[in-house]
């Protein structure tokens, strides 16, 4: 009878023993689950799922890594946006994406580092320069006092081989919010990113009724009036307010938009976005309120 008390009890044991670790073997595998879609501190993601990451690259052969500032990797697949040959190992770049499944990053674009950054200090490209009347002497005040056709590029901006012609992502971020090309290059060569541009028309987009008449110089300067003037304008403010410091989501929270009125559509989805040569790009990711497709000429 004894013996039988003690087997019951190291089954019991042996049972309670195996549950324990039934569990603590299916709370790792929901760890690992989540472990799948990687965080990347450093990527800047937007609502339309554009991820923008800096980093060093790594060309191994056909596998293509980049390593952001704080460690963390991601796999580049170039779907046709750059020609890896053009980059080795080392080059600090600045990649923008869709971010896939796990930790790989389907390219939209990838420049050097260095192409937006330096942009904005002396070389008069940003406007901004004209008004300090700090550098009387200097060559900049020539830049800002001469006629404009003599001015170098639109609006005044120095070419130093960002201000390309038919960039894809400036021209779908361009085609989809009726500006200007020059205007979103412009931004890009003032050293922001694709996604923070494409983030701050979005809310452009949703803060700013339709029926609003254009604002500000920004939409004279364009030449352009109505709904274009005020989606300028009203986006290079959102990009200012980023630039001097301020989150994205305190500027959301404070416009009084939902994040969900931010996520229209994905930008880059498709190789066929990027192979054509004339930057006559056509895309039906946004479907924002730009084009008709939401609420500006919805069915009401």
């Amino acid at each position: 009878m004894s013996f039988k008390k003690h087997f019951r009890l190291l089954f019991l044991v042996v049972l309670t023993t195996l549950l324990a670790l039934a569990v603590v073997g299916h709370a790792g595998a929901q760890e690992d689950d989540t472990g799948d879609e990687p965080i990347l501190p450093s990527c800047s993601m937007v609502e339309t799922g554009l991820c923008e990451l800096t980093g060093t690259l790594t060309v191994s052969g056909d596998d293509i890594i980049l390593q952001d500032e704080l460690g963390f990797q991601v796999v580049v697949a170039p779907a046709g946006a750059f020609n890896p040959s053009d980059f080795e190992d080392g080059d600090q770049v600045t990649l923008t994406g869709v971010k896939l499944n796990g930790a790989t990053v389907q390219a939209v674009d990838l420049v050097e580092a260095e192409d937006d950054s330096g942009d904005t200090g002396d070389t008069g490209d940003t406007g901004d320069t004209c008004d300090t009347g700090d550098t009387g002497d200097t060559g900049e005040t020539d830049l800002c006092d001469a006629p404009t056709d003599e001015l170098p590029d639109d609006e005044g901006t120095v070419d130093n081989g960002c201000n390309r012609e038919g960039h894809p992502v400036a021209t779908r971020i361009a085609n989809e919010f009726g500006v200007d090309y020059a205007t979103v290059i412009g931004m890009h060569c003032d050293g922001n990113g694709f996604g923070n541009i494409a983030r701050a028309f979005l809310l452009a987009d949703a803060v700013c009724a339709p029926s609003d008449p254009g604002e500000g110089g920004d939409a004279g300067d364009t030449g352009s009036e109505g709904d274009e003037g005020r989606a300028v304008c009203d986006a290079q403010s959102f990009i200012d307010q980023h630039r001097d410091g301020r989150g994205w989501g305190q500027i959301v929270r404070e416009a009084g938009v939902h994040p969900r009125d931010l996520a229209p559509g994905r930008i880059g989805r498709g190789d066929s976005d990027d192979t054509d040569d004339t930057g006559d790009v056509t895309t039906t990711e946004f479907n924002g309120n730009g084009n008709g497709r939401g609420n500006g000429n919805g069915n009401g």
